[in-house]
């Protein structure tokens, strides 16, 4: 609803995304963040931020590093340059 409001109004709608990860309750709300920031780098921040929320109990039981490494390969299946992706992930 928000993106079909913003499309049909690009001079008037602008939808701003405030991150507020719960970092002492959920070991990879630092990563989930950085993941949708990196993703966004490469123009696919809400495929990222919806992969996220739609795939949370499979992800959520993962150690901090399988995540990121299920983080990877996700970022290769929405399109996106994986290398580039490692990197800005971390950065």
């Amino acid at each position: 609803m928000l993106a079909q409001l913003a499309e049909s109004n690009p001079n008037d709608v602008r939808i701003v995304y405030r991150h507020f990860p719960l970092l002492s309750i959920h070991d990879k709300a630092a990563l989930a963040t950085q993941a949708s920031e990196a993703a966004g780098l490469q123009d696919k921040f809400w495929e990222m931020h919806d992969l996220l929320y739609a795939t949370q109990s499979e992800w959520s039981g993962m150690s901090v590093e399988e995540f990121q490494t299920w983080l990877v390969k996700q970022a290769g299946e929405l399109g996106l340059d994986q290398a580039k992706f490692e990197k800005d992930l971390v950065s």
